[in-house]
């Protein structure tokens, strides 16, 4: 049975956060994006999984990233719920319509890496928020050609119109006995 205490809280605490962000040139630094509680819970639920799938690309298998994608009942539906929920108030920040499609939990391990890259401007908009602190492994943007580093701090993240083809990248290798959990958001 899903919390629907926990599910309408981190709606309203989403749309309070979400209502205070500018977006600039495409992309949006967000900062405690999601209820405390739903983000110790995912944190949580990433911690003490282990049905992690592959993350796969047209046929290529992401070396050191692993992903949940659905877990009825629980709090990754929680978290499909709330960001189905706010998605016109994320609409309106990035001045365009967009069609929630999912969440996935990503559980990036010792040896990931991404060289600058942009992603597939199919998925109009997308978010990753940290769950845990992660010192130096924080997205990187290339925007109107200066360098911008996401804060890598728990429940800080970023939002990025894919449609402006965005170039980002991590510059640091996730280090040995280290998990970097993240939530990863995208429209269409």
């Amino acid at each position: 049975m899903l919390d629907t205490n926990l599910i309408n809280k981190s709606i309203l605490h989403t749309q309070k956060v979400i209502s205070t962000h500018v977006c600039t040139h495409g992309l949006v630094l967000l900062q405690d994006v999601l209820h405390n509680d739903l983000a110790e819970q995912l944190l949580d639920f990433a911690n003490n999984n282990t049905k992690w799938e592959d993350v796969e690309y047209n046929s290529y298998i992401v070396k050191h990233r692993k992903k949940i994608s659905w877990a009825t009942d629980g709090i990754i539906e929680v978290a499909h719920t709330v960001f189905e929920s706010v998605t016109p108030e994320i609409s309106t920040l990035l001045n365009k319509e967009l069609i929630f499609m999912g969440v996935n939990l990503w559980k990036d391990t010792e040896g990931y890496s991404i060289g600058k890259h942009t992603d597939n401007p199919v998925l109009k908009a997308t978010a990753q928020i940290y769950l845990q602190n992660s010192p130096g492994l924080g997205t990187i943007f290339e925007c109107n050609g200066k360098e911008i580093t996401v804060n890598h701090n728990a429940n800080a993240g970023y939002l990025a119109d894919n449609t402006l083809e965005i170039p980002h990248w991590l510059n640091e290798e996730v280090p040995k006995n280290f998990e970097r959990f993240s939530l990863h958001v995208v429209w269409g």
